[in-house]
């Protein structure tokens, strides 16, 4: 059985359920302006074979070189088009003289749920994303929903400029470029600051430049300040005295100030480094066990030298004796 409506030429609204077999075998169905009596007999069943080709692509402003792209890439059934297109319209057809108006279309896109049938023969995809996409395209007949025919076609949408591989190498260059800013940047800036304190008068002019740009009212910094900050440092190296492995990183964490800070500040009180302010500690702190009658050896373990032999060489170097000899001139 079928629905009646198909029939070509008969443009009538069919009642639901007026339907009725009279005694000669014939069939009956009412409308809502007569009846119609089929013989079943004549009835064929639908048996039409109609092929469906994808025929073109539009996006608007094709020119001919595109067109013939274009139609090469659906005949292979890969569509790939640049990110610029990526809106564009697909139109088919599928051609049978006799049934032509039976058949309705259906499409599927990744996988996704078929579409409603439809007359239209043209699909509309509006910023479509880039990457793959497999599209399922069929035609069926309107009475029955028999498939009569179905195209697969896989769409390519290509990754924009911004994110090909060249515009990456470029986004990395442009990060190391940065980096090697910041690093330029605060080599100069610590470079300066050395600068600045070894050199009085360098020093001078960046204390008063200092003092210019503050908007309170600023005094010279207390002599308590840099009496407080030497002894706290002190206290600190001569805590750690034996410790072989106390470093001046140890040193900063232990004050809670940056290298650089730590670096100026310290130059600014005592006029020496920090690896020469410890260094002078240890030692002085050296000649004082060689006095108590230490030997050369546990004196070099207790103030953080781990090699006897250097510690004598650098103590020789700043008391200008050897350690052996020190407490015979003392």
């Amino acid at each position: 059985m079928i629905d009646v409506n198909y029939c070509y030429g008969l443009a009538c609204e069919y009642t639901n359920g007026a339907a009725a077999n009279l005694q000669d075998g014939l069939m009956l169905f009412g409308t809502t302006s007569g009846a119609v009596i089929i013989n079943p007999e004549n009835i064929q069943e639908i048996n039409y074979l109609t092929r469906l080709r994808i025929k073109s692509v539009s996006c608007g402003d094709d020119d001919d070189k595109f067109k013939e792209q274009t139609y090469q890439m659906l005949h292979d059934g890969q569509l790939e088009l640049p990110y610029s297109k990526r809106t564009f319209d697909l139109n088919f057809e599928s051609i049978n003289l006799r049934n032509q108006f039976d058949i309705v279309y259906q499409y599927q896109v990744g996988g996704g749920e078929w579409s409603q049938p439809n007359e239209q023969q043209y699909i509309r995809f509006t910023n479509l994303e880039p990457g793959h996409h497999q599209l399922l395209l069929r035609s069926v007949s309107r009475t029955c929903g028999a498939v009569l025919d179905e195209v697969q076609l896989t769409i390519h949408i290509q990754q924009p400029w911004w994110y090909s591989w060249w515009m990456k190498l470029v986004y990395f260059c442009l990060i190391l470029l940065a980096f090697y800013g910041a690093r330029r940047i605060y080599q100069l800036h610590t470079k300066y600051m050395r600068l600045v304190v070894n050199n009085p008068k360098l020093n001078a002019s960046y204390q008063t430049t200092i003092q210019e740009e503050q908007t309170d009212t600023s005094v010279e910094e207390p002599k308590e300040e840099g009496s407080e900050f030497i002894s706290k440092v002190t206290k600190l190296v001569i805590d750690n005295l034996s410790d072989t492995d106390f470093s001046i990183d140890r040193l900063c964490q232990e004050m809670a100030m940056s290298r650089t800070l730590f670096y100026i500040k310290l130059k600014t009180f005592t006029g020496k480094s920090p690896q020469d302010f410890i260094r002078v500690i240890r030692l002085e702190r050296a000649a004082a066990l060689l006095r108590s009658g230490r030997t050369v050896a546990d004196v070099a373990a207790m103030t953080g030298f781990d090699n006897a032999k250097y510690f004598s060489t650098v103590f020789k170097k700043y008391f200008k004796v050897s350690p052996s000899k020190y407490t015979e001139k003392v």
